[in-house]
């Protein structure tokens, strides 16, 4: 997990000052690490149906669609909500329900509409993802206005809970205009 690993490079770098050298290892910084590597994690479950929700955009999409694509899609969508807020008290907002979503966990229902809650087990299934620094960097702004330094909430766990909503979402029963706005989206 990462608090403010982007952010701190960032405010480093805004630290050392207009030199040359500051300019070139900024450049190099920027140039190398485009890309954040972040591990997220997920109930195997949640993992595979997300996956398989992806394969079936794709195929109406008639286009490749991959789960680093939705995550992406999720992200970028929870980000103009964060930018159309504008004000500490929405943002304020934003962040308890992700709260509330982290804590309260993930509950699924079957097709007989029986619950089943997920979690609590051992088993987690790891993944990784690249996403562009400029993006993360966003999201750790979004969780320092909130939180200051001594965050209890990381862009991973954000990852997690909006994939989590996703699939939730999907299963009960808005799936299809949920694939029809992505597709529409990636139009």
């Amino acid at each position: 997990m990462s608090y403010f690993h982007v952010l701190n490079e960032e405010l480093d770098l805004m630290k050392s000052g207009d030199t040359f050298l500051s300019k070139c290892t900024s450049f190099v910084s920027r140039v190398f690490a485009s890309n954040i590597l972040l591990k997220l994690r997920f109930e195997p479950y949640i993992l595979l149906k997300a996956k398989s929700l992806c394969e079936d955009i794709a195929e109406q999409a008639e286009d490749d669609f991959k789960l680093s694509d939705l995550i992406n899609v999720l992200y970028m969508d929870f980000m103009a909500r964060v930018k159309r807020s504008g004000d500490l008290a929405s943002l304020n907002e934003i962040y308890r329900k992700i709260i509330v979503r982290r804590d309260n966990g993930v509950s699924l229902s079957v097709h007989n509409g029986e619950k089943f809650v997920l979690g609590g087990g051992e088993e987690e299934a790891i993944y990784k993802i690249l996403m562009e620094r400029d993006h993360v960097l966003r999201g750790e702004i979004f969780i320092y206005d909130v939180c200051g330094s001594d965050a209890d909430l990381t862009i991973e766990e954000i990852l997690e809970i909006l994939l989590n909503d996703f699939v939730q979402a999907f299963m009960r029963g808005n799936g299809e205009k949920m694939i029809e706005r992505l597709i529409a989206a990636l139009q």
